[in-house]
């Protein structure tokens, strides 16, 4: 079994060995240029990459429970959803899966969670508008479990 490219553990990248304050600095460059490049409305692949690499990045130096984990996840589905393209919306669908699967092992932290929440709610109408009404409701149970039972700090 392939470990997927957003998980792999050595690239060669130099930006494997970012202290997390480098990682999430880089990540919120990429972050930006991503929504610099979509907003120009031209060809959607620059910002794909961008946030591709964000994704890979934010999930080296933090985890799927991540605040920084829901802000990309956030921006790459906006913009593979404005692609129209099933592929990508699969693609979409599988990591939105994979951080609520995630989930289970390791809860976002009480001090994220609003982050979090607020991004939750457009994932999950992301889903929606790329046909997968059940995901969307599993992204708003996740969310609402979640804030139900993670305990006060």
């Amino acid at each position: 079994m392939s470990t997927p490219a957003y998980e792999s553990l050595k690239s060669g990248s130099a930006e494997e060995s970012l202290e997390r304050q480098q990682a999430f600095a880089r990540v919120t460059e990429l972050c930006e240029r991503a929504v610099e490049l979509f907003s120009t409305g031209m060809d959607n692949l620059p910002a794909l990459g961008a946030l591709r690499h964000a994704l890979w990045l934010v999930l080296k130096h933090f985890s799927w429970a991540s605040a920084n984990t829901s802000l990309v996840l956030r921006n790459l589905g906006e913009v593979l959803n404005a692609t129209g393209n099933a592929d990508n919306g699969a693609e979409y669908h599988h990591l939105v899966r994979r951080m609520l699967h995630a989930w289970r092992g390791e809860p976002p932290d009480r001090g994220e969670w609003e982050q979090i929440m607020q991004r939750l709610e457009r994932m999950s109408q992301l889903c929606a508008l790329q046909g997968d009404e059940n995901l969307a409701r599993k992204v708003i149970a996740a969310a609402m479990e979640r804030a139900l039972w993670t305990p006060e700090a």
